[in-house]
C-alpha cells in the first residue's frame, strides 16, 4: 500500500466536505493532518481551534503547545535538539488567574511560536496529528454525534493507513468516539493502555490507546508537582513514547 497516496486521496476527498452545514459556516478550511505516513505515534484531538483553522495544521495552538512540550520532554533523552528547545517553554500567570504559555517568539500573522514550530517539525517523522472532526466549531463547542459520525470513516482509514504503534486519545469525547461507547470517563481511563480494534481489509487490527486529559484542562492549573494532572498527563505521553521505543528496539 502506498500510504502517502492514500492519505493524499483522503485529504482531497474531505478538503471541501459539505456534509455538515453548521461546520461549513464555522470553519475557514478543513484541517486534515500533519506528520509522516510512517509515524509510530498517532494523536487524535477533538477539533481544530482558532489557530488551527487559520493555518490549516492540527494541534498547533495552545493545546498543541502543551502536548508537544510533553513529547519534546520525552524525546529529549535521545535528541539534544529537543533538550535545547524545551528550555524556551514558559508559563506566565496573567489576569484573572489565567496562564499564558509561550514557546519562543510569536509570529503574529500565524499566531505560532517559533520554538513550538521547530519542535513540531522535529516530531513530524515520529508523530501524526489529526482530530476527531476536521472542522472548527462555532465558539469551540463540542462536536455533536452526527458530525463525529460523518468523520468516523475518515478517521478509521487514517489510523489504518498510518498503522501506528500507539494512539494518544486527547479527552473523553475522543476516547468515547474511538471505542464507540458513550460516556467513557477520561478521569477513570487516563494514562491506561486500552486495546482498540480497527476493522482492517482482512481482519481486525488492535492498537494500544493511551487516553490523556485535554490540555485545556491542564491550562487552568499548571502545577508540575508529582501526582498532579499535569504530571500524570506528561507521564502518559512518556508511556506512549516508551512503547514506540520498545517497538523500534525489537524491530530495528
Amino acid at each position: 500500500m502506498d500510504k502517502l497516496k492514500v492519505l493524499e486521496t483522503l485529504h482531497s476527498t474531505y478538503e471541501n466536505c459539505q456534509q455538515c452545514p453548521k461546520l461549513c459556516k464555522s470553519r475557514t478550511r478543513t484541517v486534515f493532518g500533519y506528520g509522516s505516513q510512517d509515524a509510530k505515534i498517532l494523536i487524535v484531538g477533538q477539533a481544530p481551534g482558532e489557530t488551527e483553522d487559520n493555518v490549516g495544521l492540527p494541534l498547533i495552538g495552545p493545546s498543541g503547545r502543551i502536548l508537544d512540550y510533553f513529547l519534546a520532554r520525552a524525546y529529549s533523552s535521545r535528541d539534544e535538539r529537543f533538550r535545547k528547545l524545551v528550555k524556551d517553554f514558559k508559563i506566565q500567570k496573567g489576569f484573572s488567574n489565567r496562564y499564558n504559555y509561550t514557546w519562543g517568539s510569536l509570529d503574529k500573522e500565524t499566531n505560532i511560536y517559533s520554538s513550538h514550530w521547530a519542535v513540531k517539525q522535529l516530531l513530524a517523522n515520529d508523530v501524526f496529528y489529526t482530530n476527531l472532526i476536521l472542522c472548527a466549531t462555532e465558539k469551540d463547542r463540542e462536536p455533536d454525534k452526527a458530525e463525529i459520525d460523518m468523520c468516523s470513516a475518515r478517521l478509521k482509514e487514517t489510523i489504518y493507513t498510518v498503522d501506528p504503534i500507539v494512539i494518544i486519545a486527547v479527552g473523553g469525547l475522543v476516547l468515547s468516539s474511538l471505542f464507540n461507547k458513550r460516556g467513557m470517563n477520561i478521569t477513570k481511563y487516563k494514562g491506561q493502555i486500552l486495546d482498540l480494534s480497527i476493522p482492517g481489509k482482512q481482519t481486525n487490527i488492535k492498537y494500544p490507546v493511551i487516553p490523556i486529559l485535554p490540555p485545556a484542562h491542564l491550562m487552568r492549573n499548571p502545577s508540575m508537582e508529582e501526582g498532579t494532572d499535569w504530571d500524570l498527563t506528561e507521564k502518559a505521553v512518556q508511556k506512549a513514547v516508551s512503547l514506540q521505543e520498545e517497538y523500534l528496539n525489537v524491530y530495528a
